[in-house]
């Protein structure tokens, strides 16, 4: 394939790429949690916890 070849279709694709990053994405909404949870799972990690624990000796 020739080097003008190669450059055409890496910008073709570049271009593409370019077009759906403009496109409304799913994951950048801030929908909240649903509403059958009462609140966030992370709060009861219990890494989180084990912080504020004196550690067992």
């Amino acid at each position: 394939m020739s080097e003008k070849r190669v450059t055409k279709v890496l910008l073709s694709q570049l271009e593409d790429v370019l077009e759906e990053r403009d496109g409304d994405d799913r994951r950048k909404r801030d929908r909240g949690l649903p509403a059958h949870v009462n609140e966030d799972r992370r709060k009861g990690d219990r890494r989180a916890a084990s912080k504020d624990e004196k550690p067992k000796a």
